[in-house]
């Protein structure tokens, strides 16, 4: 076991994917295809030549979408809580419109009290003039492409000229009298230390890239990150101080989180009550914190069940919650909500746990990330052949960056065997794989957007004890007793499962919201 001993203030920052200055974006309600707002029952989705959701593209990198040369293109989403670039709800900030396009984003929904589904548009774009647009992002950014940028993302047609830092220092490419600037070099390493002394000309906005492909599959696609920008067009020339504009250097400790949880911080004070949830009671912040939020209530008449066992129902409408869905149907495509079959330990952890794994994309470790993380079950996915860097599923990273943040001493495992119970596990996990099959999605053809030729129960065997390593490694859960006994036939309780939301900070619908 490794010792996760320190405790870290950091500054939370959210990267973006994709910056380019804005052109053509036109907030007129008149230029969109279907209005501003009307009846869902009455959306012509005919009138445009492609269709997707706004999920889709945000996770391009994951699921392939490309945009099309030409044409119209509706991007939807269901939910009301859908906004173009606020932080707080689910958002399309980030997302690049190629040039050559008409764009019409719409959400449509159907809140409580209203008898049928409504939209309503969240933007309209038109880069028909030849110059891209990408949401949320204004002229002032460093970087014309970002701190960090999947390569299928990465417009290199934004820069006047394209320079390798290699060729530049070797003498064979030389600096333009003026515009913008692209210098790149393929590695991870890289860092302003190589361009000390180096004059940058008047006149010029240069970006500095590296460039590098993941460890692990071949179809895994190159990453850009921003290592330093430089702006000269003050009219004065600039001699590189490796100390300086340095971006997002593979060097730097710490790198950027996407999204910010608050893991158990209690309340001075809460405005609801329970006559069964005492202040002296083990789970009344957990219960309490997380009824202000709304993410429970009780039974009314004052009561909320602490020590009521959970259905795996219950716990299935919780996971639609936490991602900001509505609770629409039986939840059939992953468990019935209406299945009243006790919910035991396992259950909930490896559901919880394991779906971080399929949210927000990837993000790369730093050196000294990685070094914290190496042997910890089930937090990195891959890491380099050399063991100095490694790659998180992106809500991973942000709930380990959070537990690290709040001080939590953990002792990471980096199997199940470390458990006492372990084979009781791995019992529990081969009498339910199928059902954890649908949960997980182990039964498609791809894993994270990979191919893989495992079986699906040997995929989702895999999956089962990655998703209980990582939730003892976050913090989530730990043993019933000292010696750490996971215990996974136990029956869950709603005093339990709000310890464990409470120990990861989801006190709230939607907090768990990548789209």
């Amino acid at each position: 076991m490794k010792k996760c001993k320190r405790m870290i203030s950091i500054l939370l920052a959210v990267v973006m994917l994709a910056v380019s200055i804005p052109a053509a974006y036109a907030a007129d309600p008149d230029g969109a295809l279907n209005g501003q707002s009307g009846k869902w029952a009455d959306f012509n989705e005919d009138i445009y030549d492609t269709v997707t959701f706004i999920s889709t593209v945000k996770n391009a990198n994951v699921n392939g979408f490309q945009w099309p040369s030409g044409g119209t293109v509706l991007l939807k989403e269901s939910g009301s809580r859908w906004s173009l670039t606020d932080d707080d709800t689910p958002n399309c900030k980030g997302i690049k419109i190629p040039a050559g396009l008409v764009v019409d984003i719409y959400k449509y929904y159907q809140s409580a009290g209203m008898t049928e589904p409504v939209y309503k548009l969240l933007g309209h774009f038109d880069t028909t003039d030849g110059t891209a647009y990408t949401i949320g992002v204004g002229s002032d950014s460093k970087g014309l492409n970002g701190n960090i940028c999947y390569g299928s993302q990465f417009d290199e047609s934004v820069y006047d000229s394209v320079i390798g830092v290699i060729d530049l220092l070797n003498g064979k490419a030389s600096w333009p009298a003026s515009g913008t600037v692209l210098l790149k070099e393929h590695g991870i390493g890289w860092t302003t230390s190589i361009l000390e002394n180096v004059t940058i000309p008047a006149g010029l906005i240069v970006d500095f890239y590296n460039y590098s492909k993941p460890h692990g599959s071949e179809n895994d696609e190159y990453t850009y990150r921003l290592v330093a920008h430089f702006d000269t067009t003050d009219g004065n020339p600039y001699t590189v101080d490796p100390g300086s504009h340095t971006t997002g250097s593979m060097y730097d400790q710490w790198g950027e989180v996407s999204h910010v949880y608050t893991p158990g911080t209690p309340s001075d004070s809460y405005s609801n009550s329970y006559t069964d949830v005492t202040s002296n009671s083990w789970y009344y912040h957990p219960v309490m914190t997380l009824t202000e939020g709304g993410l429970l209530n009780g039974y009314g008449g004052g009561l909320f069940g602490p020590d009521d066992a959970l259905t795996k129902g219950q716990v299935s409408i919780l996971v639609t919650r936490l991602v900001g869905n509505e609770v629409v149907g039986d939840g059939s495509s992953y468990a019935s909500y209406s299945d009243s079959t006790p919910a035991t330990r396992a259950f909930a952890a490896i559901w919880y746990a394991g779906r971080l794994s399929s949210s927000g994309g990837s993000a790369l470790l730093t050196y000294y990330e990685t070094s914290l993380a190496t042997g910890a079950g089930g937090l990195m996915y891959s890491i380099s052949s050399d063991g100095s860097l490694g790659s998180m599923w992106r809500a991973v990273y942000d709930n380990w960056r959070a537990s690290l943040a709040a001080g939590k001493n953990i002792n990471y495992i980096s199997s199940i065997d470390e458990l006492p119970d372990a084979s009781e596990i791995r019992r529990w996990i081969d009498e339910n794989w199928e059902q954890m099959a649908n949960i997980l999605h182990t039964n498609a053809p791809t894993v994270g957007g990979r191919p893989d030729n495992r079986t699906v129960k040997e995929k989702t065997v895999d999956a089962c004890e990655e998703a209980i390593c990582r939730a003892y490694n976050l913090g989530m859960i730990s043993g019933v007793d000292g010696n750490g006994t996971f215990d996974p036939y136990g029956i869950l309780t709603r005093g339990q499962l709000a310890q464990m939301l409470y120990n990861m900070g989801w006190v709230k619908e939607g907090i768990l919201s990548y789209s």
